[in-house]
């Protein structure tokens, strides 16, 4: 393994705009979940959450593949 504390979930939406309203969407008990989960990271800065969009267009067939990288703090 080249980064052993690193977990890839893979997701598929219809569109970004649906992926930013599933952040929008967190409820009071899914933020104390992730209070819990985050009690068990164990470095001084926050974990860094990676996001990497693949997208492909049918009628031109263009491909575009982008990543962003933030704080877990910031979300």
């Amino acid at each position: 393994m080249t980064h052993p504390g690193r977990f890839i979930e893979t997701e598929i939406v219809e569109s970004w705009a649906e992926h930013q309203r599933q952040f929008m969407r967190v409820t009071n008990d899914d933020r104390v979940i992730e209070e819990r989960v985050r009690a068990f990271h164990i470095a001084q800065e926050p974990p860094l959450i990676s996001e990497m969009i693949y997208m492909r267009h049918c009628e031109g067939h263009q491909e575009f593949a982008s990543s962003a990288v933030r704080t877990a703090s910031s979300s």
